[in-house]
């Protein structure tokens, strides 16, 4: 959309929505306004629209107004704004009874700084979780930041398999930093490019987790992600899988996008019914072992080649 299209398109929901307001039909548009004064940097508008609109200011833990107050997009807040923006950020967290987050210094991109506090107390012990996740040219900071967010989980009685798809040979010392960070870890590298779910299709198979899941190599797992899901399969016997809910953010920490929620759960992809053999599709869906095999891993299709995957 070109700048002129923007502001035209601003301005026209600027007019029509106070009568969608009357009509009680304005939460989407009022959302997409907020959203495209986002995209204009128009940071102000957006915070009185947050302030005048109930449903912008507390959608999804107030993200709007949170990411509108980040440090890392704006130059021009004054002292106390990273704590202040930290201690919103972290509400989706929080809110849900996890650990807050904090970033590390360094001069790397935010997402790749993120990390938790130690889980202090007694470490939960249990069986074995066999994390895969699948690699193509993997960018070295990406890839490590995945991979430490998964050895760093409060559920320690796990294996990380990182079955890396053929990448050129320039890529081996990334591989080779990878395989000396934990012996939990597990590099598996394929002779010949397939796609990631040939590459997870090898992982499954060299599984040796009661469950398993899946994590990609530019993701970040919160340090209680695996805990969670696994106690409540264990409270929950009958059934074979869960996930949990993704939030999308930029490498910049901000969950704004037009036309999209932050968070979501795949379509199809909600929980297993008891005995059922769904498809194992999303990598944050954790399922007992038994129920991958009955599913007999993945399709190998051409389209499912593998490609960087950076939310944008």
């Amino acid at each position: 959309m070109q700048p002129d299209d923007l502001a035209f398109a601003t301005r026209a929901l600027e007019l029509v929505t106070p009568e969608l307001v009357r009509l009680g039909e304005a939460r989407r548009y009022n959302k997409l306004l907020a959203d495209l004064y986002f995209e204009q940097q128009r940071f102000s508008d957006l915070e009185s629209l947050a302030n005048s609109r109930g449903d912008i200011k507390t959608h999804f833990f107030s993200y709007l107004p949170t990411d509108a107050r980040s440090p890392f997009v704006r130059d021009d807040l004054g002292p106390g704004a990273y704590d202040n923006w930290l201690e919103r950020f972290n509400r989706q967290f929080t809110r849900n009874d996890l650990l807050p987050v904090r970033l590390e210094a360094g001069e790397q991109v935010p997402f790749n700084r993120l990390t938790a506090p130690p889980v202090q107390g007694p470490q939960p012990e249990g069986p074995l979780v066999t994390v895969i996740m699948t690699s193509f040219k993997p960018p070295r900071e990406d890839i490590l930041q995945s991979a430490r967010s998964i050895l760093a989980q409060s559920w320690r009685n796990l294996e990380l398999l990182i079955v890396d798809d053929a990448s050129p040979e320039e890529y081996g010392p990334v591989l080779d930093e990878l395989e000396a960070l934990d012996p939990r870890l597990q590099v598996l590298r394929l002779d010949t490019n397939g796609g990631t779910y040939v590459a997870r299709n090898v992982g499954i198979a060299r599984a040796r987790g009661e469950f398993v899941t899946g994590q990609d190599a530019d993701d970040w797992s919160h340090p209680q992600r695996l805990e969670t899901q696994v106690n409540h399969l264990l409270r929950n016997p009958r059934r074979p899988g869960n996930q949990v809910y993704t939030v999308n953010m930029t490498e910049d920490l901000v969950r704004v996008r037009r036309g999209y929620t932050p968070s979501y759960r795949a379509r199809r992809l909600s929980w297993f019914e008891p005995g059922s053999c769904g498809k194992w599709a999303a990598t944050s869906r954790l399922v007992r072992l038994p129920t991958t095999n009955c599913a007999t891993g993945f399709r190998h299709t051409a389209a499912a080649r593998s490609t960087p995957s950076k939310n944008p």
